[in-house]
């Protein structure tokens, strides 16, 4: 069951650029399960194997937290834990999507068998906008403010 806010979601553009989203929604859509704890990784095949899955894509920190280890400090426990995820989607035969980590840029990522790289999000893209700001600010008026 998904919501319905045809007008008012980025899906539809919207509401100002896809008029027709609604009549396509169905077709178009992609469904793309997380794989954030363990209990995921210990059941990737099943959920690979339920009728319209598309695409697994690992959550690496959320994946990494839930399972008792630091993000921020990469550990052999939580690299082992996202291997197992890794090969357990590429047995199930599915693609395989997350986002960097693991100190992998994109090109690294799609060499170790990702389908899909999430490679900025909005936030990260007004973020790096923002701080372009800041930087030629301080570099105008030599403020370090």
């Amino acid at each position: 069951i998904r919501g319905c806010a045809v007008g008012a979601m980025r899906a539809s553009g919207f509401g100002a650029d896809m008029p027709d989203y609604w009549q396509g929604a169905n077709r178009e859509i992609c469904v793309m399960p997380q794989i954030e704890t363990e209990k995921a990784v210990d059941n990737i095949a099943e959920i690979a194997a339920v009728d319209g899955v598309d695409i697994l894509f690992i959550g690496p920190y959320d994946l990494t937290v839930s399972a008792g280890y630091d993000p921020l400090s990469p550990s052999p426990e939580a690299a082992a834990l996202i291997a197992r995820a890794e090969d357990a989607i590429r047995a199930a035969g599915k693609p395989m999507g997350a986002v960097p980590h693991s100190g992998l840029d994109i090109d690294g990522m799609f060499g170790r068998g990702y389908a899909m790289v999430a490679g900025a999000s909005e936030l990260s893209l007004m973020r790096g906008a923002a701080l372009a700001q800041v930087a030629a600010h301080r570099a105008r008026t030599g403020s370090d403010r």
